[in-house]
């Protein structure tokens, strides 16, 4: 099970909810529900901004690794779905490109000077 589909889960039985009530209230079925909570598919961003308001919780909530939050903007967020949507080899260029750009990020703060932690 993935961590999304087990916060799923765990935000639901916490509301005290049955997969159809919360597949009423987001205008999926029951089975797409339950569909999540297994890890088989996962929700559209709209429908996690359903959920996230169904169980009173930040949509970020979804996505907390541990005790540390992680908190995403809209922009982020969007990235992340689509990172997900690629193959494994496009995400092996994403990861390339990011390190890449990071790496001669800091080596442009090194060069003029600045600290690259700020």
């Amino acid at each position: 099970m993935t961590y999304l589909a087990n916060r799923l889960r765990t935000c639901r039985e916490e509301k005290g909810l049955t997969l159809k009530e919360v597949g009423r209230q987001v205008g999926r079925t029951e089975s797409g529900v339950g569909a999540w909570e297994r890890a088989r598919t996962e929700p559209d961003h709209d429908t996690l901004e359903k959920l996230a308001e169904l169980y009173d919780v930040d949509i970020s909530t979804f996505f907390e690794r541990g005790h540390k939050e992680l908190s995403l903007s809209a922009e982020e967020f969007d990235l992340v779905l689509d990172f997900r949507e690629l193959d494994a080899r496009g995400k092996d260029v994403v990861r390339s490109v990011a390190v890449a750009m990071l790496e001669n990020q800091y080596k442009t703060d090194l060069d003029d000077g600045s600290d690259p932690e700020e």
